[in-house]
């Protein structure tokens, strides 16, 4: 199972925006770029992070994990890279997108009518609640992380 939080080791982090996609390829996610269409699903979430964001990739983990474990099914999970915080190719998808404070921006359609959207903290807390991910872990800092897992 890939780890995206893995992208942001110092050997990795000066290429993580090239790994990103070849890291999503072997994840249950789907990478989406600006143009893509709004797959009209049960339910299609979108989220843009930052590649060297490690609170964004935790969260990405922590939802691969649940996708790989049987859950999510009728959730499509996009993804794309952020990093550049633009608003104006969001501006079809998010007509009151307005100005970013952070990231990860999270959209979520169901039936192709966009019922949610936030981005930063809101954001974190509306992926945790609504898929029942560990908050306690998103939020972990990210120093704390990294020494658990050593």
């Amino acid at each position: 199972m890939p780890h995206f939080e893995q992208l942001i080791s110092p050997s990795v982090i000066r290429n993580c925006i090239q790994e990103f996609p070849k890291l999503v390829a072997t994840s249950h996610l789907h990478l989406w770029t600006f143009g893509d269409e709004i797959v009209d699903t049960v339910e299609f979430l979108l989220i843009g992070i930052m590649t060297v964001s490690a609170y964004d990739l935790r969260m990405l983990d922590l939802l691969e994990a649940s996708c790989a474990k049987g859950h999510l099914q009728n959730v499509h999970i996009a993804v794309f890279d952020w990093t550049d915080l633009a608003t104006e190719p969001l501006r079809p998808y998010l007509p009151d997108i307005g100005e970013p404070t952070g990231t990860p921006l999270v959209a979520i359609w169901n039936e192709g009518n966009l019922t949610a959207h936030a981005w930063g903290y809101p954001a974190r807390r509306l992926i945790s609640d609504r898929y029942d991910l560990p908050w306690d872990y998103i939020m972990q800092p990210y120093y704390r992380f990294r020494k658990q897992d050593e």
